[in-house]
């Protein structure tokens, strides 16, 4: 069982996590990848290497083996406000930008955080919107997706370590959470249920879709997932984000992430805290769009 896994099932265990995850393996990370690969195999109680190859390769998998194997390869490394310049962008210019073009109006939000692992991130997103908006005025709704149950099952749990916190201000953690009896901190039920929890491989066909709210969405976060995807699957998944939002609807990716190949037919604004990914339905767009961005055109 401690062999090393040969380097040509290696090669194809890879390739078949591309294609059914999204998610690739470079030569440099192999040897993380046979770690993880010897871990399902000791887990999930297969006699050895081989036979895991045989059938991950061969058998058609239910939706439900997938996200049970997703488990093993995904990176689910977050904390709450992660990526600090990214939530600048959002209070300070994409936020007041949509509540305002919406006052008055259909007062509805929609946000999707896409591969939100444990839920640090949209409950990071509730967070901040109650402190922008008077909550009980408005139509919220916070859509955190995995393909990794475990993540979910924690997510709705609501309740981290310390280790959460480690990019957030002590006020967050004493105004937003409770600490528990066994030294946990679990989040406040008013903030806990503004987000719902959902799995959903973003390599499946399921969206946009109206029956799993993924539909008309105002602002997409999927941070440091497309990195470890490849780059032909990355653009499809662009592609459908594309689709799911409304016209205007914004996408934030992190730094690491930002690509005119992958966000073809997005208009690509920049601004001092970073770049967005706008859908906007004019020539001038797919030209690249502006330098800064004030007054984000949302149409309703």
């Amino acid at each position: 069982m401690n062999d090393p896994v040969p380097r040509n099932l290696i090669s194809e265990i890879s390739d078949m996590i591309t294609q059914r995850i999204g998610i690739t393996y470079p030569h440099t990370r192999w040897e993380d990848l046979m770690r993880r690969i010897l871990t399902v195999v000791r887990e999930l109680e297969f006699s050895n290497v081989e036979s895991f190859h045989r059938w991950f390769t061969s058998v058609t998998l239910t939706r439900n083996e997938i996200e049970i194997l997703s488990g093993y390869f995904t990176v689910g490394e977050t904390y709450f406000f992660r990526d600090q310049r990214g939530f600048e962008l959002l209070e300070g210019v994409i936020l007041p930008a949509l509540i305002h073009a919406r006052l008055g109006k259909q007062q509805q939000l929609k946000i999707w955080s896409a591969g939100c692992s444990t839920g640090e991130e949209p409950y990071s997103l509730a967070i901040l919107l109650s402190r922008m908006i008077n909550l009980a005025d408005w139509d919220v709704t916070i859509l955190g997706t995995d393909i990794n149950p475990m993540s979910l099952e924690k997510a709705s749990q609501g309740v981290y370590t310390s280790w959460s916190f480690r990019g957030g201000s002590p006020e967050i953690q004493q105004q937003y959470f409770r600490e528990t009896l066994a030294g946990y901190f679990e989040i406040i039920p008013r903030i806990k249920d503004m987000v719902t929890f959902s799995t959903l491989n973003l390599m499946d066909n399921l969206y946009p879709s109206m029956m799993n709210n993924t539909w008309d969405v105002d602002v997409i976060l999927c941070r440091n997932v497309l990195m470890y995807f490849s780059p032909a699957c990355a653009k499809k998944v662009a592609h459908k984000f594309f689709q799911t939002l409304v016209n205007g609807g914004c996408l934030l990716v992190s730094p690491v992430e930002v690509s005119k190949d992958v966000f073809q037919g997005f208009a690509e604004r920049h601004s001092p805290k970073g770049t967005l990914y706008q859908k906007v339905h004019t020539q001038s767009a797919h030209q690249g769009g502006d330098t800064i961005f004030d007054g984000l055109n949302y149409q309703i």
